[in-house]
């Protein structure tokens, strides 16, 4: 269902990140990361706090306005759904949370760096299938 992004990130609050985020950020190794429909960064944050570069893409302009600034933050302004042109990697990890473009996928595992966390349903350490992601 498309949302006017803009309007909801006008009023939007700062959030803690994803659960997944959380749960296996500690696990991806050292070097940028690759946030994708990023919001107004909370996941950012998270990567940020630890150290790693963030290359985050958003469609919003209103939340890239936001995070104008950010130490460590690159902002790259893109619609995955229209023209997903995606920044070059490599990326230690993709972070992929509460957005589900399952053709985009395909395109993101040339970007992760080898032993790199790929994307699944948000992030996951390691390689092989994202958890619900078996056939």
């Amino acid at each position: 269902m498309p949302r006017d992004w803009d309007a909801f990130y006008q009023e939007a609050q700062d959030r803690p990140p994803a659960f997944v985020v959380r749960a296996y950020g500690p696990f991806v190794p050292e070097g940028p990361i690759l946030d994708l429909a990023g919001g107004l960064g909370r996941n950012a944050r998270y990567f940020l706090g630890r150290g790693h570069p963030v290359v985050l893409v958003e469609k919003s302009r209103v939340a890239l306005g936001r995070l104008k600034g950010t130490p460590g933050l690159t902002l790259v302004e893109g619609d995955l759904e229209a023209n997903p042109t995606l920044p070059q990697g490599p990326f230690a990890g993709i972070v992929l949370a509460y957005y589900v473009n399952r053709p985009l996928l395909r395109s993101l595992a040339p970007l992760l760096r080898p032993g790199g966390a790929p994307p699944g349903g948000g992030l996951h350490p390691g390689g092989g299938e994202a958890p619900g992601q078996g056939g």
